[in-house]
């Protein structure tokens, strides 16, 4: 009893202490509270009152239905602040990492694995810096990875006991949901048990026994197909803004070398025109050799022909792989060329080779230990090599909160801005204001007569129909979305006053104003 007592408290323990890490790496980039992850506020506080199905809305790439309803419950509580979003972000990231420490410690203990601490200890390290600073934003991916490592835990352990019909069903349902929820979900959980479903039923086929992933894995998909139909027809709309499909035959040798160059990098292998005695070099040196520990590891462990619980090794090598090739022959590095989406890579493929690694090892006698802590001493240095900026002094963000301030006391409720200025604004003014975000309508030529129109990223579809009386603005919004003063004089006329808060500018005029296109 006292040592499931001690766990618990080691367990919260360090998912607060992983949770203030990510928080204070988030504060430490310096990036303020920007409308791509409070626009999900919004989209969610609909969700939860009168459009479940978000009709009303225009979405992103897809849809982001985990963070979206997480954050609006968590604004419907404890309110507008912007602290609770930091938090949130941390607290995600926290439920990420600790997610797959889990599993490692799971099977720690049922192969009776010695030096645990060490294999869990260098999972730890080895996913706890978060690669990409959009990991850390409120509203992305990273719950939906918390919930495929999770998920692919619980399936698998389904698959190798007997259960009843309804709670098979039931589990299917969750998948399919969670699928249609966020399609990265659909790559690193649904994809990966259909694969390895797939694989297992092979291996097996003198034993005519077919692996109950298969059932899990084809199912989910094809309730995501449903979902998303039904999900689509009901809106109205498509759910994503930006069709993801196979990139052409010309680009597939770049798309190679920018995923491989991203997996390197994952791994703190990033020493390209840097100094040969550098930071980057010594950092380079530890990924290098972290890489080659797990992948010698993952290819020990296939070459074993019978093994115990194989598919949870198979599953998360698949999650890697899924990725990287999902990656790679997709249109996705062509906008998303940074580390940011191959995190899936470096959660699987990390946790196969450590699950590999223990199961690899577990018979062994005579262990110094010594090999153990030189991995994690490996990983301790990469970790320390790669930590981010950390601050508990919030960015800051008070110029927005000026403007909004300002907006309120002079009596305006409804106008336009800039998209990353439009919901955060909003936030600002906790949702007090509605702000349509603008766009010129060809921001790839702008001439004399470029004008401004209703940029239909994540944003209610009335806002666009609105009439409004003011436009806000920032020093970057020419250069990424032609809005500076000749498209906003062509698209509204002349302004009666402008208002300047640092780098945000407030146009005013004294009579409401409509985009084109609306009369």
């Amino acid at each position: 009893m006292k040592k499931n007592v001690q766990k618990k408290i080691i367990s919260i323990c360090l998912f607060m202490l992983v949770t203030i890490l990510a928080y204070g790496w988030r504060l430490g980039t310096g990036r303020v509270i920007h409308s791509d992850e409070l626009s999900v506020v919004f989209a969610g506080k609909d969700m939860l009152s009168n459009d479940p199905f978000l009709k009303g809305w225009h979405m992103t790439t897809g849809v982001f239905l985990l963070p979206t309803l997480e954050l609006a419950v968590l604004v419907n509580i404890f309110g507008y602040s912007e602290t609770l979003v930091y938090l949130a972000a941390g607290i995600n990231y926290a439920l990420m990492v600790l997610s797959g420490i889990w599993i490692v410690c799971l099977y720690a203990k049922k192969w009776s694995v010695k030096k645990a601490d060490s294999y869990a200890a260098a999972a730890l390290l080895i996913l706890l810096v978060p690669r990409s600073v959009t990991l850390l934003n409120a509203g992305t991916h990273v719950l939906s990875y918390a919930a495929a490592i999770l998920s692919i835990l619980f399936t698998y352990r389904l698959s190798e006991t007997s259960t009843g019909a309804w709670k098979n069903a039931v589990w299917i349902f969750v998948l399919g949901l969670l699928s249609v929820t966020n399609s990265m979900f659909l790559y690193t959980a649904c994809v990966p048990v259909l694969l390895v479903g797939i694989l297992s039923s092979y291996e097996d086929r003198k034993e005519h026994k077919i692996s109950g992933l298969l059932y899990y894995g084809a199912a989910s998909v094809i309730l995501y197909a449903v979902f998303q139909k039904v999900w689509t027809g009901i809106r109205g709309d498509r759910l994503g803004g930006i069709d993801t499909v196979f990139t052409s035959r010309e680009d597939i040798w770049d798309h190679v070398v920018i995923g491989m160059c991203n997996i390197l990098e994952v791994f703190g292998i990033d020493f390209w025109g840097e100094k040969v005695v550098s930071v980057s070099t010594c950092r380079a040196g530890a990924g290098f050799l972290i890489l080659s520990k797990l992948t010698y590891e993952i290819y020990r462990y296939l070459k074993i022909k019978k093994k115990q619980d194989r598919e949870i090794v198979y599953l998360f090598l698949a999650m890697g792989m899924v990725n990287i090739a999902a990656y790679i022959f997709s249109t996705v590095p062509a906008y998303s060329p940074d580390v940011n989406l191959i995190q899936p890579f470096l959660i699987g493929f990390t946790l196969a080779g450590i699950l590999a690694w223990m199961y690899n090892d577990r018979d062994k006698e005579g262990h110094s230990g010594r090999k153990y802590n030189e991995i994690v001493l490996c990983a301790l240095f990469l970790f320390l090599l790669l930590f981010p900026a950390f601050t508990f002094h919030q960015p800051d963000n008070s110029n927005r909160r000026k403007a909004a301030e300002y907006l309120q006391e002079q009596g305006y409720q409804k106008g336009f801005a800039a998209y990353w200025d439009a919901a955060s604004v909003m936030y600002a003014s906790k949702g007090k204001l509605e702000i349509e975000p603008v766009i010129g309508h060809n921001i790839v030529e702008v001439t004399e007569d470029t004008s401004l129109v209703a940029y239909r990223w994540m944003t209610r579809k009335e806002w666009e129909q609105q009439e409004g009386n003011f436009l806000i603005a920032d020093t970057e919004s020419d250069m990424q979305y032609a809005i500076n003063e000749n498209t906003i004089l062509q698209t509204f006329g002349q302004y009666q006053e402008k208002k300047q808060f640092g780098e945000i500018t407030v146009y005013l005029w004294n009579e409401k104003k409509r985009l084109p296109g609306y009369k």
